[in-house]
Parts: C-alpha cells; sequence; structure tokens
C-alpha cells in the first residue's frame, strides 16, 4: 500500500457489475452467451463471452482488425451502450494468433477516464471476448474555467509534499455515477510523483469550480513478512560472479555498453596503453544511492584484453546487486516474454531515504529502503527487484487510468508482481527472509486455498495471493513457460476484477478464436480460478423430477433431466437397482434435444422398489451425484398398485369481496403415483355452477383457480376441491369431505389478513439482480398466525441489493377510498444526516395494470427520504418508511375511480442491513359508501376493465364494472388497433359482468382489450403466449 500518506484520498464509488443469467440476453445477436455482465447503473454490456458476434470483416491484418471493430461498434451499439462515433482506436495488435483492439471512450474532443471496449478478434472477424468499461453519458459543456496550473496549485494545496515532480496534464471526461446513468464532468487529470508524502498521485480536478473529484496515491509498495534461503536470492547469499550487461563505459576516446553477456569488442585506440571507465549505469539501468557515492573504477592499462569484475569487498553490494538484476529482469522480460515496453534507462534507486524499511515502483523507476529496526536491505533481494520491476511491466502496459490501485485492480497489479518472482526461482514463498526478526518468515505464498470473496480483505498485497494462487494452480499443472505467457499476454486486454481475468487468460489459450466452445486447457483454468472463488460457481447442473410410484409392469420408466456442463460433458450415467439386489446396473443417458438428456429403466414386476440416481461428469473431471449422496442417497419409486388417495393441503378462505373478486383458491395436491385431475365445485346461494378444473402451477408448486361467476354483497359462497390420482382405481379425495363445504360470505371491503395463504399476493423483484425477500411469516405477525415479510427467515435481516414488491390483485376502487395495513419496520438510517434513510419501504399504486407505478403517500407522510447512493434501488430524496418501529397502522387516501393494483417495495443498498419489513391485514374500505350503493346492491362509478391472468397462454377471464344499464360492446384488437376479435355486443346492468375468451387460430403476442359503454370506454393491454 502507499506509504506515509498524510492526506485522506478521495474516491469515487462505482457500483460492481451486475452478471445476468445467461438465458435472457434477448438482444444479443447470438444464441449462445457463456457469461455476461452490465452496468448496475447504465445497463451497457460490460463483459461478454459468448459465441463469436459476426462483424463482416474478414481480418488478415491489423488494420482489418481495426475496422473489424469498427464495425463492430457501429452494428451493435445496444452492447456497446454508446454511439460509435464515441469510440475511438486507441491500440491494436496481433497477440498470439489472434488479434486485440482496444476501443477508447470519448466525449466531444476529450477521451473520457477509463472508458474502454476491449475485443478479441479471431482471422473470421468475429468477436469471441468483449470487455468495458464504457460509461454512457449525456451531453456536457466543454469550457474550462481554470488552467492546468491552476489545478496542480489546488491538487498541491491539499497534499503540500516537501517535494513535488510533475508529470502528466490533461484535459479529459469524469464519469460520475448519477441517479440514472453517469454525469459528464470536464476535469483536469493530474500525475505527478511526491516525497513526504510518498507517493504517485492521480487527481482529477473539475475543470469548471476547481473541486477535487479523485485524489488517489497509486505507488506499489512491498511490505509484509519474508523469510527463507534460496541462492542467489538473499542479502545472506555469497556472491556469485555473473555478467553486468548492458553498462556504460568509455575505453580511450570511445564510449558504448557491454552486450547482454556482458562482453565488449573493437573499441579503443590502437596504442599500447589505454584509459578505461566504468560505472553501475547503463541502457536500461542507472544506479543512484541517497547515502552513498555510486561505484566507478577508473584505470590505465595495457594490452588487448580487460577483464574487469566488480567485488563486493570494494564496493557496495546493494548496488552491484541491484544493478545485476534489474538487468537480469529487463532481459528476461525482453526476450522471454517478449515485450520491449521496458528499453528504456530505469532508475533503480539504493538506501531510499523517504522509506528506508520499503521498497516501491514510483511510476519512473524502483526504489528501495537500506533497513532499519524491522527490514534487511531491501536491494540485496532479488525476487523484491523483480516485484518492483514487474509493477514497471504492469504499469507500461495498462494505461494509467485502466488499473486504479485499490480493490480488486490494485490486487492484480500486486498478483503480478508475486507471480513473476515466484515463477522465475520456481518458489511459492514471495520475499523470504526480509525481516531482520526471522529468517523463517515469507511474505505472501502463492500456493494456497486463498478464496474470493470470503478472504478478501481489501488490502491489496494480501488480495493479490488470492489470483496470483490460481496462476500458480495452472502453473503447476501446465508448466511455467507457458503459464508466464498467458498471464503475460492476458495484461494486454487490460482485465481489471478476477473474473475478467480468468477470461482474458482464457481468450490466450484458445486456439479456434471461440471461447463459448472450450479452450485447449479449459478445465486446467477453469479449475484452478474455481479453487480460489473466481468465476462460475457450479460447472454441472442436473435438474430432474423424481420418478412417482406406478403401476406400469410393460414400459421403461423414463428418467429425464436438464444437464447444464460449463467446460463440455464427458460423461452422464443413471445408476439403478431392484431393492433386495446389491449391485447398481448403469444407462448411460441419451441427448435428446439442446441440454435435455433422457434414459430407460427396463420395466419391473408388481412389488418392485426401484432406486436410482444420476452421476454426470465433466471433461475437467468435475463430477456431480444426484441426489446428492448418490448410492448412499438414491432416488426411489415403487411398482405397486395405488390405493392410496391423493393429500389435499388448502387454507379455506373465510370471506370474499366484491372489490377484488375472485379470490385465488390454492390447494397443494400430492399422490405418490401422480395426479390425474383437479375438480373445483362451487355454488352461490346454494345455486350450482359449472365444475372448473383446477390447473397446475409449477412455480407455486400447487393447483390454482378462480370463480368464474357474478357475486354480490352478502352472497354465501360454498366449494369443495375434488383430487383423483392415476391409478387405475382412480382414488379419489374431496376437501373438506363428501358431506360438506367451505363456506364463506361476500363482503364489500377488499381485506386480507394473511391467514389464507396470501395466495392474492405476487411478489418478484424490480431492478434487475437485486433480490426478491418478500415471504410468508410467523415470527412477527399483528394478528393471527402470519404476515408478509421482506427479509430473511424470522429475527434475520435482509441482505445488501434488494428491491423487492409485494403486490395485490385488482382491487375495483373509487373516490374517498383508502388503503390502509398495519406494519412492522426495522431498516438503516442514516446516523450522520438526520432524516435520511438508506433502505426503506414505499407504497405504490397501478392504474394500468402494472406497467407503470406511482408512489401514493399515507395521511401520516413519510418520516425519512433516501439518502443519495449509487447502488439504492431508490432515487435520492425519494420518501420512505424507515428506521426502527413497532406495528403501526396506515391509511393511504385513494383519489380514482376504476381497477387499481398497489404494491409493498422495500429497497436496500449495499452495505449495512436490519431486521426487515412486515406487512398484515390489509385493507381497502370506503368511508362513504352511500355514493356506490343502490339498493343494498354494489354500483361502480365508471366503466372500468380487469383481464386475468396477464400474460396468458389459454383462457382469459374479463371483467368489467358497469356503472349503469346500457349496451355494452366488448372488443380485442391488436396492438394497431385493427379487430381482431368482436366478443360481446348487448344489454347489461349495472355491478360486474364477466367474459371468459379463449383464442383460436391467432399468434401469440400483444392485444387490445376495448370495453363501450355510452359514452364511456376502457383499455387494457394483454399478452397472450403460447
Amino acid at each position: 500500500m502507499p506509504t506515509d500518506v498524510s492526506q485522506k484520498e478521495i474516491n469515487i464509488e462505482y457500483p460492481d457489475d451486475i452478471r445476468i443469467d445467461k438465458d435472457v440476453n434477448d438482444d444479443l445477436p447470438v444464441e449462445k452467451c457463456l457469461y455476461a455482465k452490465v452496468d448496475a447503473i447504465a445497463g451497457n454490456y460490460t463483459f461478454l463471452i459468448s459465441e463469436p458476434i459476426p462483424t463482416g470483416v474478414a481480418v488478415n491484418n491489423v488494420d482489418d482488425a481495426k475496422n473489424c471493430a469498427l464495425q463492430f461498434a457501429q452494428k451493435y451499439p445496444n452492447i456497446t451502450g454508446i454511439p460509435a462515433d464515441e469510440l475511438r482506436i486507441e491500440t491494436a495488435s496481433k497477440v498470439k494468433q489472434f488479434w486485440n483492439v482496444i476501443l477508447h471512450q470519448k466525449k466531444g474532443k476529450y477521451d473520457v477516464i477509463g472508458g474502454r471496449v476491449k475485443l478479441r478478434i479471431n482471422n473470421r472477424g468475429e468477436i469471441f471476448y468483449y470487455s468495458s468499461s464504457v460509461k454512457p453519458m449525456k451531453k456536457y459543456s466543454d469550457d474550462a474555467a481554470i488552467s492546468g496550473d491552476d489545478a496542480f496549485d489546488i491538487a498541491l494545496d491539499y497534499l503540500n509534499p516537501q517535494i513535488h515532480t510533475r508529470l502528466k496534464q490533461m484535459l479529459a471526461i469524469a464519469p460520475i455515477p448519477a441517479e440514472k446513468g453517469y454525469s459528464p464532468k470536464l476535469v483536469w487529470w493530474l500525475e505527478f510523483r511526491t516525497k513526504s508524502p510518498l507517493g504517485l498521485w492521480i487527481f482529477w480536478v473539475d475543470a469548471k469550480s476547481g473541486e477535487i473529484l479523485r485524489a488517489a496515491n497509486e505507488m506499489p509498495t512491498v511490505d509484509g513478512s519474508i523469510t527463507g534461503e534460496y541462492l542467489p536470492e538473499y542479502h545472506d547469499d555469497t556472491p556469485v560472479v555473473g555478467p553486468f550487461t548492458h553498462e556504460y563505459m568509455i575505453l580511450d576516446s570511445d564510449y558504448g555498453y557491454t552486450d547482454g553477456e556482458g562482453l565488449f569488442f573493437g573499441m579503443g585506440s590502437v596504442a599500447d596503453s589505454h584509459y578505461f571507465y566504468t560505472t553501475l549505469s547503463g541502457r536500461y539501468c542507472e544506479i543512484e544511492d541517497h547515502d552513498y557515492t555510486v561505484g566507478s573504477y577508473s584505470f590505465h592499462f595495457a594490452g588487448e584484453n580487460l577483464d574487469f569484475v566488480w567485488l563486493t569487498a570494494e564496493y557496495r553490494t546493494d548496488q552491484l546487486n541491484l544493478y545485476y538484476h534489474t538487468n537480469w529482469i529487463h532481459n528476461w522480460v525482453k526476450n522471454f516474454l517478449g515485450y520491449t515496453g521496458m528499453d528504456y534507462q530505469m532508475p533503480a534507486r539504493c538506501n531510499d531515504t523517504w522509506d528506508p524499511e520499503n521498497a516501491y515502483y514510483d511510476g519512473e523507476g524502483i526504489n528501495f529502503g537500506g533497513g532499519g529496526e524491522y527490514m534487511h536491505n531491501l536491494a540485496l533481494f532479488a525476487d523484491v527487484i523483480y516485484h518492483e520491476y514487474t509493477h514497471g511491466v504492469t504499469h507500461h502496459i495498462y494505461p494509467p487510468d485502466a488499473l486504479p490501485y485499490e480493490g480488486q485492480p490494485g490486487a492484480i497489479d500486486e498478483g503480478l508482481s508475486d507471480y513473476f518472482p515466484c515463477s522465475i526461482f520456481d518458489d511459492p514463498l514471495m520475499g523470504e527472509g526480509t525481516f531482520v526478526s526471522s529468517s523463517s518468515t515469507y511474505m505472501r505464498n502463492l500456493h494456497n486455498s486463498n478464496r474470493y470473496p470470503e478472504d478478501f480483505v481489501n488490502e491489496v498485497h494480501h488480495d493479490g495471493q488470492i489470483i496470483a494462487g490460481a496462476w500458480w494452480d495452472i502453473r503447476e499443472e501446465l508448466g511455467a513457460n507457458y503459464t508466464d505467457s498467458l498471464v503475460h499476454f492476458a495484461r494486454f486486454l487490460y482485465p481489471e476484477d478476477f473474473e475478467e481475468y480468468l477470461y482474458a487468460v482464457l481468450s490466450m489459450d484458445d486456439d479456434d478464436g471461440n471461447l463459448e466452445n472450450g479452450t485447449p486447457n479449459a478445465p486446467v483454468i477453469y479449475n484452478s480460478f474455481h479453487n480460489h472463488g473466481i468465476g462460475p460457481e457450479n460447472f454441472l447442473e442436473v435438474v430432474h423430477e423424481p420418478l412417482p410410484s406406478t403401476e406400469d409392469t410393460a414400459n421403461p420408466y423414463i428418467v429425464e433431466c436438464e444437464i447444464t456442463s460449463f467446460l463440455g460433458l464427458d460423461s452422464a450415467v443413471v445408476y439403478y437397482r431392484v431393492l433386495g439386489v446389491s449391485s447398481w446396473e448403469p444407462i448411460e443417458l441419451e441427448n435428446v434435444s439442446g441440454d435435455i438428456w433422457s434414459a430407460a429403466i427396463p420395466p419391473q414386476s408388481l412389488g418392485s422398489i426401484v432406486h436410482y440416481y444420476i452421476r454426470v461428469r465433466d471433461i475437467g473431471d468435475n463430477t456431480l451425484n444426484v441426489p446428492a449422496g448418490g448410492s448412499t442417497n438414491p432416488y426411489f419409486f415403487q411398482v405397486a398398485q395405488d390405493t392410496i388417495p391423493p393429500t389435499i393441503e388448502h387454507i379455506p378462505l373465510s370471506r370474499g369481496n366484491v372489490s377484488a373478486w375472485s379470490p385465488n383458491i390454492f390447494a397443494k395436491i400430492e399422490d405418490s403415483h401422480g395426479i390425474d385431475n383437479v375438480t373445483f365445485r362451487y355454488k352461490v346461494n346454494d345455486v350450482s355452477y359449472h365444475d372448473l378444473e383446477m390447473e397446475y402451477d409449477a412455480g407455486m408448486n400447487g393447483w390454482i383457480t378462480v370463480f368464474d361467476c357474478d357475486v354480490e354483497i352478502g352472497d354465501v359462497v360454498k366449494y369443495k376441491i375434488i383430487a383423483q390420482d392415476i391409478s387405475t382405481a382412480g382414488n379419489t379425495t374431496v376437501f373438506p369431505s363428501e358431506e360438506t363445504w367451505v363456506e364463506f360470505t361476500v363482503e364489500r371491503d377488499y381485506f386480507d389478513d394473511i391467514e389464507t395463504g396470501g395466495y392474492d399476493f405476487s411478489h418478484y423483484n424490480i431492478t434487475t439482480d437485486y433480490l426478491d425477500m418478500w415471504h410468508i411469516e410467523t415470527y412477527r405477525t399483528y394478528s393471527g398466525e402470519y404476515s408478509y415479510k421482506c427479509g430473511g427467515d424470522g429475527i434475520i435481516a435482509y441482505d445488501d441489493l434488494v428491491d423487492a414488491a409485494l403486490e395485490t390483485p385488482f382491487i375495483y376502487i373509487s373516490e374517498d377510498d383508502t388503503l390502509s395495513f398495519y406494519h412492522w419496520m426495522d431498516a438503516e438510517t442514516s446516523n450522520v444526516y438526520i432524516g435520511y434513510a438508506w433502505d426503506g419501504g414505499v407504497v405504490e399504486m397501478s392504474t394500468d395494470g402494472g406497467t407503470n407505478w406511482s408512489q401514493i403517500e399515507p395521511t401520516s407522510g413519510y418520516p425519512f427520504v433516501i439518502r443519495e447512493n449509487p447502488v439504492s434501488p431508490f432515487p435520492r430524496e425519494t420518501p420512505c418508511l424507515s428506521g426502527r418501529r413497532a406495528w403501526q397502522h396506515l391509511v393511504f387516501p385513494l383519489n380514482y375511480n376504476g381497477y387499481a393494483k398497489f404494491r409493498f417495495r422495500f429497497g436496500s443498498d449495499g452495505y449495512l442491513t436490519r431486521e426487515g419489513w412486515y406487512i398484515d391485514d390489509v385493507r381497502v374500505t370506503n368511508h362513504n359508501w352511500v355514493s356506490v350503493f343502490e339498493n343494498d346492491l354494489w354500483k361502480p362509478k365508471v366503466l372500468a376493465l380487469k383481464a386475468s391472468p396477464n400474460p396468458f397462454n389459454n383462457a382469459l377471464l374479463i371483467e368489467t364494472a358497469v356503472p349503469e344499464n346500457g349496451n355494452l360492446r366488448l372488443d380485442v384488437m391488436d396492438i394497431s388497433g385493427k379487430l381482431v376479435r368482436h366478443l360481446y355486443d348487448g344489454e347489461v346492468r349495472t355491478g360486474i359482468v364477466r367474459f371468459r375468451w379463449e383464442p383460436d387460430n391467432i399468434p401469440a403476442g400483444i392485444y387490445l382489450v376495448r370495453v363501450l359503454l355510452k359514452n364511456q370506454s376502457d383499455i387494457e393491454k394483454i399478452f397472450f403466449v403460447k
């Protein structure tokens, strides 16, 4: 970490990118997507590994690669999130066998800080690796009110350093997180070195106001504990003689440098006597020393040959050691890794007085303290020298704004600087022996089991062990040379987090320009990163519905499952045995289509009990047994006559109401052999209606229906549920019984105390990848046994990043109605900003079926407003319920005539959490009911429509609230208004009129239902799916 930081750094918090489901990328130009992330604020793609994306440009040279990248930006702004004219070519090169192109984001005439699209392109002109740090922004003013010198003065006034050196300055656009998207700020981007405080500083100074938006010390340094012996690596090694390469020298009137072997040829005059001079300075290294004179040597000699040896007995060992190893690592980087970006004379400083017990790269050179109470002289340790030099390599490869020294980027920076020295010395221990107090300790160990995020502590040296550990695991499998090249070349895609580095490494390993179909060493690479918590959580997933018991003795029993394999499937087998037989019989699963696999267990005789389990293995030798435990915990089913009727679990309805008719009737019905059909039988005022078939809802794991009739206040409704299994006997169960019925009276108020299961409510997450934590709860209730809670089970708190809605059914409301409920709240508020909350809840209403929502306010008002936070699901200053409050009754006035829905929305940011939000006894009532009743019959005030379910795929129930007698017309139209079906045209009476529509021979899509009555009309959008 940076040392001697006397001023607090100023940083801008950017939310983490959000991973999205690979099956919901409908806007991509390919069918298969392996991995994708989007920006949490703007929603543009920030990472994408998919089938190669075509551009139509074949790539044969670097110009083709540039054109291909620009064509990609032109064709797919839905991926980049910005127009193509806001991207420029920054770099383009061939790395291994494919092409890297980096596009830099610009806004007007200025570059956007950190905004890049990083592409890897195959020779067919297809994008097979996409990474982006682009921030979509609106327009900005490009007028600068202060000069670069003014900006430097502001930064220096903030730091007040003893010594400073300007390095770079430029005008650029800084993307600032805002409520909706990013806000562009024109800033002066400044870079300079300082002493006291020691640092390599990056400042963003607002070019208009002079405000410091960012101040970051990005000087990488060494600290920790080091121990061990390894010649010639440590301070107490016996000195050995090696070539001093590329060293400056004078021979007579000639001057030059030694070569890569420390040799020189053909220099000097033809005289017998010669003059020779040299010092510890050369093409690629210049030794500096804060405390001692840098070694030099001159003398006269006779003869044609000169062999000069720097001896530690005569010159300072730290200077000689630093010169030798700086040149050695330069040669290794240049000749082995093939990187020439370090071909300059790097200052290498001994006995640094600014920080005598540290070492650091300062943006130009490498610096080493001479030691003290805790540390030995750090210039005497080769791996420390290579560590700091590697910082220089990394920062010459990455652009200055692409790898901030914090979080995962900083850990990557440190991990690289640990990995390469350890790989060179074939030793996973970094920096042994540097501590004075112990020769048996070390700084860091790359042979580790550290995992992300469990072991991530937000300290870059410690956290670098996580990703360096993954690279070391790869090295143990693939060898040093190949792994070194993968890790090195991946840097040229500028990966800034652990997962991005994984895919950058894979892209370097790839041999066909398509990551979706794997790479030659994908199993090793995926597994190595997976060992450290990076990459996909599960390489193998199996979804299977266990086989029920059966009476069938003639046909095989089909085991069907969905298998997802990240690396590629090697084998998939069903193992089965009949009870009483010790051995398991294998049956290979066969691919039916896509990810669906099946196998057939042979038919068995009556009385058999069949055990089975599924085992899958991928090409990386990862295995998965389903169910967990495999042979010790198998599935089983019986082949036997079924004499046991189904079981019905149902909470009887205790009330219904005219304003939200019909309630959902839900039941969980189970049978060991399976259910054939479920019938819903009912009557109103002892008048029977036709039976309804209940439908199975996989999401609710139960059977559901609604009443298909009209009711009025005071009607007595009776019903029962009849379930029959698939046995030959047709075993039947009736709930509550053959002789009795569930009975309730229809009331006028909408009321739900959650005691009958809360099945009329639905709940879901609102913001993509935020959580929905609404559930039925018993831990706290206002009345009865149940309430709804947004949070963990019982007293357990809600999680970070929640944006959850609990939604009511359609409710017909009229003016003077009120929504009321009881709530208990414990959510995070600010201890600093009084009246502000970080987390909280609001109540919203929709009058268009849930397409649009608006917040409604209780009579007592909202006690808090949301504090600005880039990861909050709420805009700043949103009024909300928050804090800790015991059960409280809230009343919300309503001013609308027609059908409406309400939802209770709870949101949390990414930090502290509390217990959550409880809702109970939800009621909609009218305090002036005379206006909506005539002769004890409920009379709607306006014409209104309600269609359910919506979306639908079979039959649609259309309910119309009719305010007066007259001729009613009901039509279905397409989205352009063209008539599709005419459903009704005739006289109706005041009240609720219901219609049932079963579409035939029309395509799936969006349609409109329109109702007309005299001079009134209403329209609702419906979604028909197949």
